[in-house]
């Protein structure tokens, strides 16, 4: 069956042509949700939810690209919402260690004090870094904000983002050396 024959049967609801659709390009989404998440289930579940989405909107498909690059890029976003969903998740545990810290006993209520100086430090460092580096920061780890929120509010792209947070991280690294990580345990 060719690929406009498939499109025009999916857009029908054929569920015979979906599911040709489906087995076609599935073990190809498949890898490419691999490589992106690193964790089978979670590729599992991109590739599912892209194939939903195609299949809602496979109307809307006007052949401006290839049903493999329309796909595709299904796929990428599903795979992209994963990652997030992942962050804040990561995000959450950090602020819950965090908050543990803050407000559990501790064998030494000194502790406390020197974390909570050293938050200050981080605080101050951040503030030393030139406006392009210490906006992103400030972005993304105070507010939350993804890679691709933040390219949009600076109207910058993506790749910059990323090579501004990159090197203000490691400007933080270097101006915080002297920090020992086990004085955070």
């Amino acid at each position: 069956m060719d690929t406009i024959t498939l499109i025009q049967q999916c857009q029908a609801g054929d569920t015979t042509a979906i599911e040709v659709l489906v087995e076609t390009y599935q073990s190809s989404m498949y890898r490419l949700a691999i490589l992106l998440l690193d964790d089978p289930a979670e590729a599992d579940e991109a590739v599912q939810n892209a194939f939903i989405s195609a299949c809602r909107s496979i109307h809307s498909y006007q052949g401006n690209a290839s049903l493999r690059t329309w796909l595709t890029s299904i796929v990428i976003n599903e795979c992209y919402n994963i990652l997030r969903k992942r962050a804040r998740m990561e995000r959450l545990k950090e602020r819950i260690l965090i908050f543990v810290r803050l407000f559990a006993p501790t064998k030494h209520p000194e502790n406390k004090v020197i974390e909570r100086e050293e938050n200050d430090l981080v605080w101050h460092t951040i503030q030393t870094l030139g406006e392009k580096h210490r906006v992103p920061i400030i972005l993304r780890y105070y507010q939350d904000l993804s890679v691709i929120e933040i390219a949009q509010i600076l109207n910058i792209k993506e790749g910059t983002v990323h090579s501004r947070l990159n090197t203000a991280r490691e400007r933080l690294r270097k101006a915080l050396s002297h920090l020992k990580a086990e004085d955070y345990e």
